[in-house]
């Protein structure tokens, strides 16, 4: 491979990796605002089976 290409090659490898972390950034950050409203949710259903079932889960 020329200097050239291992230049090109580096540069897509680091643009990749940066493209990765973001996603993965904004998922975190998508989760963190989420979450709240999710565990919400599980926990109204949760006591609303509880109150059909007449058990304790």
């Amino acid at each position: 491979m020329s200097e050239q290409q291992r230049f090109e090659q580096a540069c897509r490898i680091r643009d990749d990796r940066k493209s990765k972390a973001s996603k993965g950034a904004r998922e975190m950050a998508r989760w963190r605002w989420d979450k709240p409203e999710l565990n919400a949710s599980v926990d109204y259903w949760r006591d609303q089976l509880q109150l059909t079932l007449d058990i304790a889960i």
